[in-house]
């Protein structure tokens, strides 16, 4: 792993302009940056592309770009270099290596790449060459969508449905903890809006990052446990919640109301921490703002372009978007001088971490 941008948020493909400031009607103000990313390769986009179906996250390290293609049930693997389809897996179905309605996709320190199988209640492990090597059958409610996979083997999963907002199981599929998240009320039965939460991989480390989705902020998982929460920069209050449960009070569902995306999706460097933000300013769905991960601290702001979906490696990053209908994967080059003040941030002393 390099020092490099190992996990990053997207951000626009071509910006000028220098450093303002920007009032918002919850944070005060915003520093703004002009963009640090180039374009690289696009891939997809016409009718004449039929690798994608209905792409609906991604995963990256530094040789591919994983897509999981949820309408093809499989993964699609770009070659970072040029965007080129390297290898295909997966088809619909319940067998081995087969994939139904999976909801999330991680790149695992061990080397392989993690798919929540959601329809068939378990993960479904390939290795980075596409291969698939095994399925691990999840023990705990088959609620869940995000993956954050840990060195020793286990991964962090967000739950969308009636427990614990993270739970985290271990090689076998067995869960062995639910660890509370630092906003008490948001651990209890009452917690659709954690579970509306992002998580990724912190790179160089054996640490998650857990970040709502709507709301107040973010926090770090480390040794076992998640660590104090953080505000964003322009954050908003927890909105209502609905427990909908049946005449024996079963679980049939929940709600959120008067809820504000905030995140619209993060990234993360060995150093910082970028989350999409979206909210309600004029500046909705176009800023990119940067926090501190040793500190929590916020940094600074970019823009940013739509998105629906990202992941990056190295010095690349990669937006999931559309064009005329068509999925689109869009890769970005950061520059020489953004990415030597990368490299300069993470290799400071790791003091004040989260």
């Amino acid at each position: 792993m390099t020092r490099r941008m190992a996990l990053v948020v997207l951000a626009l493909v071509a910006a000028t302009g220098c450093d303002k400031k920007v009032s918002y009607e919850h944070s005060g103000t915003r520093v703004m940056h002009a963009s640090s990313w180039a374009p690289a390769w696009t891939a997809g986009g016409t009718s004449a592309d039929t690798f994608l179906l209905q792409p609906l996250a991604l995963a990256a390290d530094d040789e591919h770009v994983y897509v999981l293609d949820r309408g093809g049930s499989r993964v699609v693997a770009l070659r970072a270099a040029d965007g080129s389809v390297a290898w295909l897996a997966g088809r619909e179905g319940s067998g081995p290596g087969e994939l139904k309605r999976p909801q999330g996709i991680t790149r695992s320190p061990r080397g392989e790449v993690i798919v929540s199988d959601a329809g068939n209640g378990r993960l479904a492990v390939f290795g980075t060459d596409g291969r698939f090597r095994r399925t691990v059958a999840l023990a705990a409610p088959p609620y869940f969508d995000n993956l954050c996979a840990l060195a020793d083997g286990s991964v962090l999963v967000r739950s969308f449905g009636p427990v614990k907002p993270v739970f985290r199981v271990d090689a076998t599929g067995v869960a062995v903890g639910t660890p509370p998240l630092p906003w008490k009320d948001l651990n209890g039965a009452s917690g659709a809006v954690a579970r509306q939460g992002w998580l990724v991989s912190i790179p160089g480390t054996d640490d998650c990052l857990f970040a709502l989705r709507l709301g107040r902020g973010f926090t770090r998982y480390s040794r076992g446990g998640f660590g104090p929460a953080y505000p964003y920069v322009e954050g908003y209050d927890v909105p209502a919640t609905e427990v909908r449960r049946g005449p024996r009070g079963e679980f049939k569902g929940e709600s959120v109301s008067g809820s504000v995306e905030a995140a619209r999706g993060i990234g993360v460097s060995e150093s910082e921490l970028m989350v999409a933000f979206w909210g309600r300013s004029e500046q909705q769905g176009r800023v990119l703002d940067y926090y501190d991960l040793r500190t929590g601290a916020y940094l600074h702001s970019e823009p940013l372009p739509y998105f629906e979906g990202f992941a990056a490696a190295g010095d690349r990053a990669y937006l999931l978007t559309s064009i005329g209908g068509y999925p689109v994967i869009r890769a970005l080059r950061r520059t020489a001088a953004a990415t030597a003040q990368a490299e300069e941030h993470a290799s400071e002393p790791r003091r004040n971490r989260l």
